[in-house]
């Protein structure tokens, strides 16, 4: 009797889409895309596997992982429960720098990525380094498979070297492999950090510390001002009980002190000084506390503005156009929270307290972060959060960029009024309700 062969395994099943985002150049065509993702198909699955530039990628990475740039490889799976169906997305830009940096064909990084994506698709993670063991064999089994070099190895083995023991790069040889490279140039460095983020060498807070310093020498005061319109001053010819409650609700440390008009400063009024004050009014006068106002122009960079502050321990600037107009003012913390994010002072919010804080005269604080929700419940609102989790995301689609410090948008019968906030983020917002909600009784 004639013996039946034994079934071969059957291969699982794939329904793939290949998407085109980027018109970066040297993308890999659809089948090598699609041999790619069945080399490390682990059973049925819907892919799409996207190819995206960096103003895509950035979101993406803004969304869905709180980090505000673009990062290499992004993977969503559809249900967590069943993880058969996902995407992928590269981010084409990243790629290609990664590559250069590497020293490694585009085509073999574009491989390594799908194969890495398509793994964390179907479960495998490296958070801990016992699964970052796993996935990082079958990452290299997959690969040489493929006919591809294992994209961990420090340099090139041959086949005479594999077996000798003690040739598998250390840690040590890898971080030295990333970090130790000269980068060609700015770019080059912070795709470098960035891999060296990815690969849990360096925390988020300190790659966006490097990010930056990196960019305060590209940085001009004209970014980062207080607009001329929303400067709070003091005027000279008033008396200091008429400028106080303005001292007390705004609660700056510093103030520019005006003549005729924002254009004639004469100096800057330290809040500390209105003590004087207090203790021998007769004798106050306004115009010897003043300390000298320094002008800088539009157009000079952060970095040499904040070595200027630290030379002269000064901590704000008034800043003058090309007419010698003035047009705003900057101060050393304004430059400062450009390289390591907000910084707190005894007026911001405690993480242990509410979200909501009420003022004088009719005013709250709310942290961008309030939840929509939250904000409902207590102003009364109806605000949609299909599209936003927080305030601040309705902020910012009000204004349809990331507004600056002072600057205001009326939603809903409610004035909300920029805090604090940097050039990534909002962190703090003063509300104003101008009416009463649509229904309500007239009651507060």
């Amino acid at each position: 009797m004639a013996r039946t062969a034994p079934a071969r395994a059957k291969a699982p099943a794939l329904s793939l889409s290949v998407q085109y985002a980027s018109n970066d150049g040297d993308l890999p065509a659809r089948p090598h895309v699609r041999r790619w993702v069945r080399a490390a198909l682990i059973h049925d699955a819907t892919v799409t596997v996207r190819f995206v530039d960096a103003i895509e990628g950035r979101a993406l990475n803004a969304e869905f992982r709180g980090k505000d740039y673009a990062t290499n490889v992004l993977t969503f799976v559809y249900d967590d429960e069943n993880p058969r169906a996902g995407d992928v997305v590269l981010c084409a830009p990243v790629v290609r720098r990664e590559a250069a940096a590497q020293g490694k064909p585009l085509a073999d990084h574009h491989a390594h990525l799908v194969v890495h994506g398509m793994l964390h698709l179907q479960g495998f993670d490296h958070e801990r380094h016992a699964d970052a063991a796993v996935m990082e064999a079958r990452e290299t089994a997959i690969l040489a498979a493929l006919g591809l070099p294992d994209p961990y190895a420090v340099r090139n083995l041959t086949p005479m070297d594999n077996d000798k023991d003690g040739d598998k790069p250390t840690l040590l040889e890898r971080i030295s492999a990333l970090l130790m490279r000269e980068p060609e140039d700015r770019d080059d460095l912070i795709a470098i950090m960035r891999g060296a983020f990815e690969r849990k060498l360096v925390d988020g807070d300190a790659l966006s510390m490097i990010e930056g310093v990196l960019s305060v020498s590209e940085t001009t005061v004209r970014d980062i001002m207080i607009p001329r319109a929303q400067m709070d001053c003091v005027s000279i010819d008033d008396d200091p009980a008429e400028f106080m409650p303005l001292v007390v609700e705004t609660r700056h440390s510093r103030f520019p002190v005006i003549g005729e008009s924002k254009d004639d400063i004469v100096g800057i009024l330290l809040a500390k000084e209105l003590l004087n004050y207090y203790a021998n009014p007769e004798a106050f006068n306004l115009h010897d506390t003043l300390r000298p106002a320094v002008f800088v122009p539009e157009s000079k960079r952060l970095n040499v503005l904040l070595r200027e502050f630290r030379a002269n321990r000064n901590h704000i600037a008034i800043v003058v156009d090309e007419y010698g107009g003035v047009s705003g003012l900057v101060t050393i913390e304004d430059v400062l929270e450009q390289i390591v994010g907000d910084i707190e002072d005894e007026y911001d919010f405690d993480e242990s307290e509410d979200n909501i804080i009420p003022e004088a005269s009719g005013r709250w604080r709310v942290k961008a972060q309030t939840e929509i929700a939250d904000f409902n419940a207590h102003f009364g609102t109806k605000f949609d959060d299909d599209e936003f989790d927080t305030v601040g995301g309705l902020v910012l689609r009000a204004f349809g960029r990331l507004p600056k410090r002072g600057e205001t948008a009326v939603l809903e019968g409610l004035r909300f009024r920029v805090l604090r906030a940097d050039s990534r983020r909002l962190y703090t917002l003063q509300v104003e309700r101008l009416a009463p909600p649509a229904g309500a009784d007239g009651t507060a």
